[in-house]
């Protein structure tokens, strides 16, 4: 058992699912037909993305500034996991009308420049996580892209109109939330690193309390809606009640498996609420 687990936990399929669950309940609140294909690009895209931003690109130049070589580094799973996601999701875009197209293609670039994942000459490129104000804004950007724009860009659904723009702001804020908290975990590494935070520069009461805040205008974006049919309001209220416990028990302390299962747990959770009432 502990072999699986140490296997969903490194090749990243929980988080990969937590996205495809998001992605069934914008259908769901949204009133859209489900569109399969579209949550399985979500899925392995997640599952895509994660897994590379674990590994390194590597270029090596030769003395004549000519690329010698391009090589992955990292664990051999990790990269497994990649290279079995890219033909799934080249097998998936042809089926995706233009707007999700370009949504995916938006959001993957996003992702890119995020962790960029590139070395040149044994040196890694700076990503935009390492900017402490714009990461948790930008990935919480991605995240809510992901799972509500790119499923629900099909043809003939309202993109940017009615309930759509409420279920994207809610995904935001709400993984906002978790993104703030997950900084806590790496608080001791990422200041051995001279990295900056969200964490680190408000203390771990601060990072609780934006995260709090953000979940606070979570709920209250789901209590307004005046799209939303009354049966998903309570399931999404119930979901701040179990997240706001999770960020308040979280801190350095904790195991890394407590932000995979608990704080990303959180956004599985939302989505099998609505799920179960629909």
């Amino acid at each position: 058992m502990s072999r699986l687990r140490d296997f969903v936990e490194k090749s990243h399929l929980f988080i990969a699912c937590c996205a495809a669950l998001l992605s069934v309940q914008s259908f769901f609140i949204t009133l859209n037909a489900m569109n399969w294909p579209a949550v399985a690009l979500t899925f392995f895209a997640t599952l895509a993305i994660y897994n590379l931003s674990v590994v390194s690109i590597t270029f090596i130049r030769t003395s004549g500034d000519r690329l010698l070589r391009l090589h992955f580094e990292g664990d051999q799973l990790n990269v497994v996991v990649f290279l079995i996601s890219i033909p799934a999701i080249l097998s998936l875009l042809p089926g995706c009308s233009h707007l999700q197209a370009l949504i995916f293609m938006a959001v993957s670039v996003m992702a890119l420049f995020y962790m960029m994942p590139v070395k040149l000459n044994n040196n890694r490129l700076p990503g935009i996580r390492h900017h402490w104000l714009i990461k948790n804004i930008l990935l919480s950007l991605i995240w809510s892209m992901a799972t509500v724009l790119i499923p629900l860009a099909g043809d003939g659904n309202a993109l940017l109109g009615g309930e759509t723009i409420f279920v994207l702001a809610r995904n935001f804020f709400f993984i906002y939330a978790l993104t703030v908290i997950y900084d806590l975990r790496d608080l001791q590494t990422d200041a051995a690193a001279g990295m900056r935070t969200l964490a680190m520069v408000t203390g771990s009461s601060g990072a609780k309390l934006i995260a709090l805040l953000s979940l606070m205008v979570f709920a209250v974006l789901a209590f307004a809606d005046p799209l939303m049919e009354d049966g998903y309001k309570l399931p999404l209220i119930m979901s701040f009640l179990p997240a706001a416990a999770v960020v308040l028990l979280a801190g350095p302390a904790r195991k890394r498996s407590y932000y995979l299962w608990a704080v990303d747990g959180m956004m599985a959770l939302k989505a099998l609420l609505v799920i179960m009432v629909h």
